[in-house]
């Protein structure tokens, strides 16, 4: 059997993809059709932490499983095939795989991959997202000046996580318009929040 080898250690790349949330709608384009895929059913499983990682690597970047060790995601990224397999081995999939493009995988494959994305429940969630951080706007105004900074924290970090975890769909499989507002309402719920954080740090220093 061939040893399974770790992949580079990934810390400092997803930390960079965290960083740049604020951007994170920037990587996707409109779709012209085709998908990318990788093929990940000759790499071993058999190590849990170069597992997760490969797979925390895929999510991230909007993959999901249509059959068993195919991955599959629309071609609607910023930077196309080349900067995808570039992204994928910087976040922690062994460099081995084969990633390329399909112009017309079949319906079963898509409609496999769609169920895992779950468009619809995407849609809620963006709606639900912005809900809460109106929520946690408005308590905030009620707080003193500590507790709203920390409910801005706790809020804020919610909503950030799941931009950067979003798959980016296409306008032909989720609302855009509904990603965007959320997107756009985290930011300015972001603002809020450093202004916040910043008036509490300038009285520590006082």
């Amino acid at each position: 059997l061939t040893p399974e080898v770790s992949p580079t250690p990934t810390p400092l790349a997803l930390e960079a993809q965290v960083a740049r949330w604020r951007k994170r709608g920037d990587d996707a384009t409109a779709w012209r059709g085709g998908w990318f895929a990788v093929h990940t059913a000759s790499l071993g499983r058999s190590d849990r932490a170069v597992l997760r990682c490969r797979e925390r690597a895929l999510r991230l970047h909007g993959f999901a499983e249509a059959v068993f060790g195919l991955e599959l995601r629309p071609n609607n990224l910023r930077g196309g095939l080349e900067q995808v397999r570039a992204t994928l081995v910087e976040r922690g999939r062994e460099g081995d795989a084969p990633v390329f493009g399909v112009l017309d995988p079949p319906e079963p494959l898509i409609d496999a991959a769609l169920a895992h994305w779950d468009p619809s429940a995407l849609e809620r969630r963006y709606a639900e997202q912005v809900r809460a951080l109106q929520r946690a706007e408005a308590k905030m105004s009620k707080q003193g000046l500590a507790k709203a900074a920390g409910t801005a924290f706790e809020a804020g970090d919610r909503a950030i996580r799941l931009i950067v975890s979003d798959p980016l769909l296409p306008a032909e499989f989720v609302d855009q318009h509904a990603r965007e507002e959320f997107f756009s309402a985290t930011l300015r719920f972001d603002r809020l929040g450093h202004a916040l954080w910043s008036q509490v740090l300038s009285e520590a220093v006082v």
